[in-house]
């Protein structure tokens, strides 16, 4: 969607894994996790000058010749939306699902009746209760965001005021027990579930609908091909500030003894090789 030719898909999600604590080799050394956001940085300007010359059908084009209120974006702009962008598709998802499996394995009666009605799989605004919501919730892969205060307001016995630099910490909203009753219960059918893993306001995620398409398919075929999930060893978390994940989680996966509920493309990865 960003333009980044397919050739350099692998180096750019190498080098997000390490600026934002899932690569294990580069761990948390300062250095390194700097040099790799200026390489993510000096890579969208390269491509951001190339967009300016030859505009094609993506994003950064889009951001290289758009305007908001009738002035261009600056260089600025674009490069933190693009690297916005990239760490929130890279990351974020893949962690969720990696989350949602986990919490399946460590509550098997949820399995269970996931596989026994996977009406409740699919995120639909208009059809709570939703597995993937739940999985949002439990999971909250983006760990915070920072916003500030347009008036004076009241908040928890704090007072803030005008223009003061407030970060919510997303899992912690996501467990708030004055909204989400029994909340260190992972609960497929949590309802209502108005968690804030996407943040909200003005500042919603923007692949909101991406990400909750990518994990309700994710799990549509996970059911329909897998039967048994064994743990191969513990998770391994990231160590990050920004993002509540993984860097690993070795399971084996045993194919289901039934057919699969609907096709599936040959293209697609087999369980025996996730």
């Amino acid at each position: 969607m960003l333009g980044v030719p397919q050739a350099d898909w692998d180096f750019m999600l190498k080098l997000t894994m390490i600026a934002f604590g899932a690569d294990e080799n580069a761990g948390t050394d300062p250095q390194r996790i700097a040099e790799a956001h200026t390489e993510l940085l000096v890579y969208y300007d390269n491509l951001l000058a190339r967009r300016r010359r030859d505009p094609q059908e993506d994003i950064v084009s889009a951001l290289a010749h758009g305007t908001v209120d009738g002035a261009p974006l600056t260089d600025e702009e674009i490069l933190l939306n693009c690297n916005g962008l990239i760490s929130g598709g890279n990351e974020t998802t893949r962690h969720a699902t990696i989350g949602g499996l986990l919490a399946l394995l460590r509550a098997p009666d949820q399995w269970a009746r996931l596989r026994a009605e996977p009406g409740l799989l699919p995120s639909a605004v208009r059809r709570p209760p939703s597995a993937v919501q739940e999985i949002l919730r439990f999971t909250s892969p983006a760990l915070h965001v920072l916003r500030t205060a347009r008036r004076e307001v009241d908040l928890g016995g704090h007072r803030i005021r005008t223009g003061d630099q407030v970060a919510v910490w997303l899992p912690a909203a996501n467990r708030d027990e004055a909204v989400f009753a029994d909340p260190d219960r992972f609960d497929i059918a949590h309802t209502p579930n108005r968690h804030l893993t996407f943040a909200t306001g003005t500042h919603f995620c923007l692949g909101s609908a991406l990400a909750t398409s990518e994990l309700t398919i994710f799990f549509e075929e996970f059911l329909a091909r897998v039967g048994q999930v064994t743990p191969r060893g513990a998770p391994r978390r990231m160590q990050s500030n920004l993002i509540w994940g993984f860097t690993s989680l070795p399971v084996t996966l045993t194919r289901r003894a039934t057919p699969s509920r609907r096709p599936v493309p040959t293209s697609q990865v087999g369980p025996e090789d996730l």
